[in-house]
């Protein structure tokens, strides 16, 4: 079910509320390239939008990992394409980092 959590907002309202933010972003930024950073749930929720999947849907793929790249295009008819989804490769071998910090 596409609950409320802690009286904050339902997954459907925080997609719709991420999409509505993208394309304020997009549409000032019209033919360039733009970094938006978020928290790995509203970037879920938007991408869910952006792929059409019903809020269940959302269980079958992961909340977006702490410092992932997710990469979205917007076409000109204003749909949006993902193109990479959760890479943090740039973030290297976490068994290497946790014995180096160790």
């Amino acid at each position: 079910e596409d609950l409320r959590r802690g009286g904050g907002e339902t997954y459907a309202e925080l997609g719709q509320r991420m999409h509505a933010a993208v394309d304020r972003i997009a549409d000032a930024h019209a033919g360039g390239t733009v970094c938006v950073v978020s928290h790995g749930a509203a970037i879920k929720a938007f991408v869910g939008r952006v792929l059409g999947l019903p809020v269940a849907g959302l269980r079958t793929f992961q909340v977006a990992a702490n410092t992932s790249l997710s990469l979205v295009e917007r076409h000109d008819d204003g749909r949006y394409r993902l193109l990479i989804w959760n890479d943090a490769a740039h973030r290297g071998d976490p068994l290497v980092e946790a014995l180096a910090s160790s």
